[in-house]
């Protein structure tokens, strides 16, 4: 098998897996309980809050554990409205974000809200001059995601920031770091969010973490008990916990190795396949992650190559998982591009795991399918 669909989850890590099971077998306590084991059970979670603040590193911040990204992007946005008065009601966005925070900001529209959608350019990078212009002392807030789930371009998050920060420093920023967070340098000055996801970094679903840097105003989504501090209440699910922080340990000792990896990986069949047909186009412009490869076989719908690559053992998406599976992908429809690229888009993702062996296969079974569906495709 080769699995090319990192971006969507990764195989849980054997460090990630052997934390979870000493938690579900030895150290299962509640870890709001007094007693010894469910000491050992918040030690368990204060040990992987430590791990991320050290890995990122940003030590002014506190760390809420939540359910995923999707949650820590909820948690985010609906806060910085929250804590924003009538005065500010501005939030500046684009349509290339995740459904996560995308219909966050229709719900924040409907609230009264006004929402400014950022041009994307073809390159996928934000329009920067319109974006500048955007920002005014009515802006709530400034959400992006800093390496887009579709397409892997990486958006220059500190300068967006500095633009933001010098025109209106009350405006809150909130940056999706899902796929960039234990792959890329995400060290950034004064962003008052950032949202994690576990199962990205070989971790387990169902456990992400929001940062928020310190003294920033935030209210829960969930109440209950006032565990973490009164950030979010409920249980904390510890070896959910326990497996990001290990995962996190694990990653911070391989980025660089996994970084290079990754990018011969990818360059290998940008080199060997794409480079060579005239049909075959990446979508991004030269700022991409070398985690993700979006192209687009023109005259093959973007489903059925998906399902001619299953066939052959190999699983790669047409989109962010989070999307309807008919759905275009929302990030290459936003760059403004020609129909048949829109519609023909598929995902690579690689991890740790991915190899060049990998990669020579991907390449020699692309070119046996694509002539054949393309004919296919002609004739239907």
């Amino acid at each position: 098998m080769i699995y090319f669909d990192n971006a969507a989850t990764t195989l849980p890590c054997a460090e990630a897996v052997l934390a979870a099971e000493k938690v579900n077998s030895e150290l299962f306590g509640n870890p709001s309980s007094a007693h010894i084991i469910g000491i050992a059970a918040e030690n368990l979670v204060k040990n992987a809050e430590k791990k991320i603040k050290e890995f990122l590193p940003l030590s002014n911040c506190e760390i809420v554990f939540t359910s995923g990204a999707t949650e820590s992007n909820n948690s985010a946005i609906f806060s910085a409205a929250c804590h924003s008065p009538l005065k500010r009601r501005r939030v500046v966005t684009t349509q290339a974000e995740h459904l996560s925070s995308l219909m966050c900001f229709t719900e924040l529209e409907k609230r009264g809200f006004e929402i400014v959608y950022v041009p994307i350019l073809e390159s996928g990078l934000i329009d920067i001059e319109k974006f500048s212009h955007a920002i005014d002392e009515r802006t709530a807030l400034v959400s992006f995601c800093h390496v887009n789930s579709e397409t892997g371009v990486i958006q220059p998050i500190g300068e967006l920031v500095d633009i933001v920060k010098s025109k209106n420093e009350h405006t809150f920023f909130h940056c999706d770091a899902a796929q960039s967070f234990g792959k890329i340098d995400i060290r950034f000055k004064n962003v008052d969010f950032i949202s994690l996801s576990a199962h990205k970094i070989h971790g387990f679903k169902g456990v992400g973490a929001l940062y928020i840097k310190k003294d920033t105003p935030f209210t829960s989504l969930i109440f209950g008990g006032g565990q973490q501090n009164g950030k979010r209440g409920g249980t904390e699910n510890t070896s959910g916990i326990a497996s990001f922080g290990a995962s996190v340990g694990t990653i911070a000792k391989n980025m660089a190795r996994n970084y290079n990896s990754a990018e011969n990986v990818k360059k290998h069949i940008i080199e060997s396949c794409v480079s060579e047909y005239d049909e075959i186009y990446i979508n991004g412009g030269e700022n991409v992650s070398p985690f993700i490869l979006n192209i687009s076989v023109i005259g093959v719908r973007s489903e059925v190559m998906l399902h001619a690559l299953e066939a052959e053992n190999i699983f790669v998406s047409n989109g962010s998982a989070c999307s309807s599976r008919s759905k275009k992908s929302n990030a290459v429809a936003a760059y403004g591009l020609s129909e048949s690229r829109a519609d023909s888009a598929i995902r690579l993702s690689f991890s740790q795991n991915s190899t060049l062996d990998d990669a020579k296969i991907f390449v020699e079974t692309l070119k046996k399918l694509a002539p054949n569906l393309r004919k296919y495709g002609k004739r239907r």
